[in-house]
């Protein structure tokens, strides 16, 4: 896996969406695999499996591939990424891909419902906009731009290959000596990011939409991941509320009023910035009922705290989750480079389940108490039948 440290957080607002453009570029041809049949017909002869993803704050590009093919594959990656042809014709071509891609998403209403709501929980802009940009950013993206915006940002130091597994006939040193050969050739300056503000003021944010549920988020503003003092005990508090079917939500939402298939919390966090998010897509005739059932939860956790039995269930799920996620090589090639990229520290998953233990009840209660703040409360809703009336009661709880 090779991690890129530049995602849509890093894009001026002119270039929203051109991280997402340059992933889908690198499939288009290479200076030893010149059209995207050659790049594509390479990794498939050989037996491998290529993809790649845009993230906010990176770009990952990964491949599994027997162990035999290992140096043929630093070759390939390195090659797509350092050696991109990037021809006119086939960015023109590719515009209407990634501009149909756009749509595919903003089609799926769980996805747009989160989308909505990170574009304002966040009030630095560029961690709010869209990865993939909007249809307008995306046809006004030129080609030279494309060029340039590669040109700055990939490069060695902000390149990290991650390799899983068999090595094969390989040591470790004949390999990070591989990786360097093919990943150093580029030098320049590492990017940076802008320092993240959160909403200070409750509102809701609604999209309107022909679909047969009213999907829904409630939600505030969370640490994000180099925050070692409230990760942690926040972590537990989102498991705690909807992270399993013994959770706070999917007990009170589903099993109690059966207002939804699930009602999931979750913690979703970027370097410095964070959310507290759940989401249950309901009834249409239901959505004031869900919301108060969601907000109810909310309020009791922040009055009365987790009880003990919540809290080990929680660990006991966050050990298991690390533990079985470990034993697959991309999973862990990927908390490895998110580590590396992200959190700018390699953690063995030891020293990870033991912070999770350090966890206690008082730290739960007090990150409850700092981020649950109803006066920068989030309502996010996409459906059919959107009622401001109904909206603003939501928000006043």
């Amino acid at each position: 896996m090779v991690g890129v440290a530049v995602g849509s957080r890093y894009e001026p607002e002119n270039l929203s969406g051109v991280s997402h453009f340059i992933e889908h570029m690198s499939f288009k041809g290479s200076k030893k695999r010149p059209t995207p049949s050659k790049v594509n017909d390479f990794i498939n002869d050989i037996g491998g499996i290529y993809n790649a993803y845009t993230d906010k704050e990176l770009t990952a590009y990964h491949v599994k591939i027997s162990s035999d093919h290992l140096v043929e594959v630093l070759d390939y990656l390195s090659d797509n990424l350092i050696n991109p042809i990037n021809s006119k014709e086939e960015f023109n071509r590719e515009k209407n891909v990634v501009i149909e891609d756009i749509k595919m998403h903003k089609d799926r209403p769980m996805e747009e419902v989160i989308e909505l709501f990170e574009e304002n929980i966040f009030t630095e802009k560029s961690l709010g906009r869209r990865i993939a940009g909007t249809v307008e950013s995306v046809r006004k993206i030129k080609h030279e731009e494309l060029l340039e915006f590669e040109q700055d940002h990939y490069i060695a130091e902000n390149i990290v290959v991650v390799i899983c597994g068999n090595l094969g006939n390989l040591t470790e040193e004949k390999v990070v000596c591989e990786a360097e050969k093919y990943f150093t050739a580029k030098s320049g300056k590492k990017s940076e990011i802008i320092t993240s503000g959160t909403l200070d003021v409750a509102r809701e944010v609604s999209g309107q939409r022909k679909t047969e549920q009213t999907n829904l988020i409630i939600g505030f503003a969370g640490p994000g991941l180099r925050d070692l003092e409230d990760r942690y005990a926040f972590k537990i508090l989102a498991e705690i509320l909807g992270g399993s079917s013994s959770s706070r939500m999917f007990v009170e939402v589903r099993e109690k009023l059966g207002l939804a298939y699930a009602a999931e919390t979750e913690h979703i966090a970027y370097s410095d910035a964070g959310s507290l998010v759940t989401l249950a897509n309901v009834a249409h005739e239901n959505i004031e009922k869900a919301s108060r059932a969601i907000i109810n939860e909310y309020r009791k956790i922040v009055k009365d705290g987790p009880k003990d039995e919540e809290i080990k269930r929680a660990k006991e799920l966050m050990k298991s989750a690390i533990s079985i996620g470990m034993e697959d090589s991309e999973n862990l090639a990927e908390s490895l480079m998110r580590m590396e990229i992200i959190h700018e520290k390699l953690m063995a998953p030891e020293e990870v389940i033991a912070k999770f233990e350090e966890v206690t009840a008082k730290d739960v209660i007090r990150v409850a108490k700092k981020y649950i703040n109803f006066d920068k409360m989030l309502v996010s809703v996409v459906g059919p039948f959107l009622d401001d009336k109904k909206l603003k009661k939501i928000l006043n709880g």
